[in-house]
C-alpha cells in the first residue's frame, strides 16, 4: 500500500493514467465526505438524517447499515492515503474507525460488524440485538479496519482487525464462499469482499489460517465457466459480466499468475467492454482487475473511464464534489454510495501498487 503515501501519491496518479483533474475530483470526493460525517464518528446511505445536509442533497439512501456506509467511507479516505495519524483528515479517520470498534459485537466467532444495535428488552435474562447489515457490511468494514492497521501499525487498531478476520473466517460456508448471514452457501459478490478483506489481513500480518484460501478456491471454481474466464452468481453462468470480473478479480487475490490461460481470456473479455453508464459496482471491479493486469486492455479502458467521471462530478451546492449516478444499486445506496465508488476507482492508480510486480507476487495466499 506505499503507492498511497503523499511521497508517492501524484507520481503513481500522473505515471499510472491519472490526471491532475482526476486527482482534483478525488479531493473534492473526499471534502464531501467529510463534509457529511455524522457526530458519532460514522456515516449513513440515508443522507436527510445528516444534520449537515438535511436533504440538500437529492438521492439519499435507504440501506440500513452505518457499518458499511462507514467502512465504504473511510476507504476512500484510506485509498488517498489519509489515515488517522496523517494527512488532513485525521480526526475525519479515527471517529470513523472507532465508530466501527464501537459498533463491534464481540463473539465466540469473531467480532461481528453486521451492524448490530442493542434492543430495550431482554430475553430469558439476554440482551437482545438488531441487526441491520449482512456479510456485505462485515466485509466493507473489515476490509477498512485491516487497510487502517497495514497502513499505521497502530495497536489499538489490532485486536479489533484480527476478530474482524476471524468472523469472516468463521462465517465461510463449508464449500467456500460466503453470503449474507454466516455459514450459508456463497455468492460471488460477497465472496469477493470477504477475499479482498483477507488479503489485506494478510498484507497487515494478521492471521488467517491457510485453509480459508482453499475453500475459498473451491468455491470459484464451483461457479466458474470456461475453465475460469467467467463466473456466475451462485453457479456457473457465462453471461454475467459483472460476478465474472468480480470471479478474475479474486483469482488474481488467490494467486493465479497474470499468464494464466482462463484469466488471460476472461480479462480480455472484460477488457472489450466500455464503461458502464448504469453499472458503477462492475466499472469498479473491472477498473481495478484491468490495472492489475495492464497492457491494451487497460491503456482502451483506462481513459474512457477516468473522463466519465471526471465529467459526472457534482459541482455546485452542497452536492459538489459527490457523485449520483442512476443504476441498479443507487436507489438503496444512494449518493454517498455512488460517491465513494467514484472516488476508489479514481485511486486506482496508487490504492494499490500493480500485483503482478516481482514483490508483490510472492505474499499471494
Amino acid at each position: 500500500m506505499e503507492g498511497r503515501h503523499d511521497s508517492n501519491r501524484r507520481s503513481l496518479a500522473l505515471g499510472n493514467g491519472g490526471s491532475e483533474a482526476s486527482e482534483s475530483a478525488v479531493e473534492r470526493g473526499l471534502a464531501w465526505l467529510a463534509a457529511h460525517q455524522f457526530d458519532d464518528g460514522g456515516w449513513r446511505f440515508d443522507l436527510k438524517s445528516c444534520p449537515q445536509c438535511g436533504g440538500q442533497c437529492k438521492n439519499s439512501g435507504v440501506i440500513e447499515s452505518t457499518t458499511a456506509s462507514t467502512g465504504l467511507a473511510l476507504l476512500c479516505f484510506l485509498g488517498a492515503g489519509y489515515t488517522q495519524d496523517e494527512g488532513p483528515y485525521q480526526e475525519v479517520v479515527s471517529a470513523g474507525l472507532y465508530y466501527l470498534i464501537d459498533k463491534m459485537l464481540i463473539t465466540s466467532m469473531g467480532g461481528d460488524l453486521r451492524d448490530n444495535s442493542l434492543l430495550d428488552e431482554l430475553v430469558e435474562g439476554q440482551p437482545q440485538f438488531r441487526k441491520s447489515g449482512d456479510m456485505y457490511s462485515h466485509g466493507i468494514a473489515t476490509l477498512a479496519l485491516c487497510e487502517a492497521y497495514a497502513m499505521t501499525r497502530d495497536k489499538t487498531l489490532a485486536e479489533a482487525a484480527q476478530q474482524a478476520v476471524n468472523f469472516i473466517v468463521y462465517a465461510q460456508h463449508e464449500k467456500g464462499g460466503w453470503r449474507y448471514a454466516p455459514k450459508e452457501p456463497g455468492d460471488t459478490t460477497v465472496s469477493g469482499w470477504q477475499v479482498t478483506a483477507l488479503k489485506s489481513a494478510l498484507l497487515a500480518k494478521l492471521d488467517v489460517p491457510r485453509g480459508v484460501w482453499y475453500r475459498a478456491s473451491d468455491y470459484f471454481d464451483s461457479v466458474q465457466e470456461d475453465r475460469g474466464a467467467t463466473y456466475g452468481y451462485q453457479s456457473p453462468d457465462k453471461n454475467r459480466i459483472s460476478t465474472s470480473v468480480v470471479g478474475l478479480f479474486s483469482r488474481m487475490i488467490l494467486g493465479w499468475p497474470r499468464n494464466h490461460p482462463p484469466l488471460a481470456k476472461g480479462m480480455a473479455r472484460i477488457a472489450k467492454q466500455y464503461p458502464h453508464r448504469n453499472h458503477m459496482y462492475f466499472n469498479y471491479y473491472a477498473s481495478q482487475a484491468l490495472y492489475h493486469t495492464g497492457g491494451p486492455g487497460w491503456e482502451r479502458w483506462n481513459p474512457r473511464m477516468r473522463e466519465y467521471l471526471v465529467n459526472l462530478q457534482a459541482s455546485s451546492g452542497h452536492e459538489s464534489g459527490s457523485w449520483y449516478i442512476n443504476e441498479n444499486w443507487s436507489d438503496r445506496g444512494g449518493r454517498l454510495y455512488t460517491t465513494a465508488l467514484a472516488i476508489l476507482t479514481l485511486e486506482v492508480y496508487y490504492r494499490y501498487m500493480p500485483m503482478y510486480q516481482k514483490s508483490f507476487v510472492g505474499d499471494s495466499p
